[in-house]
């Protein structure tokens, strides 16, 4: 069983990660999951290191390059509307901000983060709209809900048709992508034909480390 916790833009990855296991005779299927019963996990990579300090049985492998990368790497796009010049700086003393959730790496762990750099702290909850997800924060930016919000980028790539209207007015530092993890049951041919997919690099569990420790020290 396949299972992922994370946008529609990777669930063409995960859909060909489950076919090229049928075509090594593997029976895979693939339902949006989380980790607890799945044999092979496509997660938040937060939630995944998390899941995993946490004693769950997986073991990080291997992670994508999306589009545009070179790397297996992400990072946070911080998005306003045109018209509406911002700074990160001002953004969070003023302005309203949409986030999908807040055990979000990308959508608010990775801007809080930011914000350690610039020694500010985070808007107070009254000025936060949990939206539930990041095509939902860029929907409430766009309709004048939220001011300002950090999305994914490789959400935001995927969802061109969304960004009219929206700029980027910031962008954060690279992070691991989201990774894929395997059961301690899933034998070796499974985690190598994974760890050597088209469209992904293989990876281990410590390369989340800095970011675990990152929402550790900031929550």
């Amino acid at each position: 069983l396949l299972g992922h916790w994370l946008a529609d833009n990777v669930a063409p990855l995960i859909e060909h990660a489950a076919h090229r296991l049928r075509e090594a005779g593997i029976d895979a299927t693939v339902e949006r999951d989380p980790a607890g019963r799945s044999d092979v996990f496509f997660g938040c990579g937060l939630l995944t290191r998390t899941l995993a300090a946490a004693g769950a049985d997986l073991e990080i492998v291997a992670a994508p390059v999306f589009p545009g990368e070179a790397d297996p790497v992400y990072r946070t796009v911080f998005i306003s509307r045109q018209g509406d010049p911002l700074d990160l700086l001002s953004a969070t003393k003023e302005r309203s901000m949409a986030v999908n959730e807040e055990s979000s790496w990308s959508g608010w762990n990775a801007y809080l983060a930011e914000l350690e750099h610039l020694g500010v702290d985070a808007p107070p909850s009254a000025r936060r709209h949990t939206t539930g997800s990041h095509l939902a924060s860029i929907r409430s930016v766009r309709s004048g809900g939220s001011d300002f919000a950090a999305i994914d980028s490789s959400v935001w790539e995927h969802h061109r048709e969304e960004h009219d209207g929206l700029t980027v007015f910031a962008t954060g530092r690279d992070w691991p992508a989201p990774p894929i993890s395997v059961a301690s049951t899933v034998d070796a041919e499974t985690r190598e034909l994974l760890r050597t997919l088209p469209g992904t690099r293989p990876t281990t569990t410590d390369a989340y480390d800095e970011m675990y420790a990152t929402a550790l020290r900031l929550s």
